[in-house]
């Protein structure tokens, strides 16, 4: 009995340290969601379509009949023979984009903690909306060592985005060995 009331007190103490993040992620990203909003709009320029998705053109073959030019193609006698449509606008970004955040000590020392974390929501909001593809975050700094927290095939959600944040700490020292070059 004891060990069910300590998965239950476990599992009571995560809902609540996930609760904790998604409302640290929510004051955040509303601080900064205009800002978001206004980069989407820059990044969509700098940013260009590479995949294609919308069916365009008049070939000899493809993936779709164009539905307006069969009654040509019969009226012809079967010689206007373009009636085929192919992928050939992009649309759709397809990049994958690695953000390196520095998690260690100087950062919170320095004051730039806060807006690192701004700008971290601000970028993940920007790009889900965009969606450009792949983002992946990876966290270096902390004990010496770069992590990533948030691998580029996983999708940007604001759970995972609160998750992502609150894996941030700004306490960790830089590993002294690690630093000095080898002599």
């Amino acid at each position: 009995r004891q060990a069910v009331g300590m998965e239950d007190e476990e599992e009571a103490r995560q809902g609540l340290a996930a609760a904790e993040r998604e409302a640290a992620w929510a004051r955040v990203a509303e601080r900064v969601g205009w800002q978001a909003q206004e980069l989407c709009e820059q990044l969509r320029l700098v940013l260009e379509p590479t995949l294609a998705t919308k069916l365009r053109g008049d070939y000899g073959s493809g993936k779709r009949i164009n539905l307006r030019r069969i009654i040509p193609f019969i009226a012809s006698g079967f010689k206007r023979d373009k009636i085929w449509m192919r992928r050939t606008c992009p649309v759709r970004r397809t990049y994958q984009i690695l953000l390196a955040v520095d998690d260690s000590e100087s950062m919170a020392h320095m004051g730039a903690a806060d807006p690192a974390r701004e700008a971290l929501v601000m970028l993940w909001k920007a790009l889900a909306q965009l969606e450009v593809g792949q983002v992946g975050v990876l966290r270096f700094g902390h004990s010496g060592a770069a992590s990533l927290v948030h691998p580029l095939d996983s999708p940007l959600s604001d759970a995972l985005g609160a998750q992502v944040l609150s894996s941030f700490s700004f306490t960790g020292r830089p590993d002294v060995a690690a630093a000095k070059p080898a002599a």
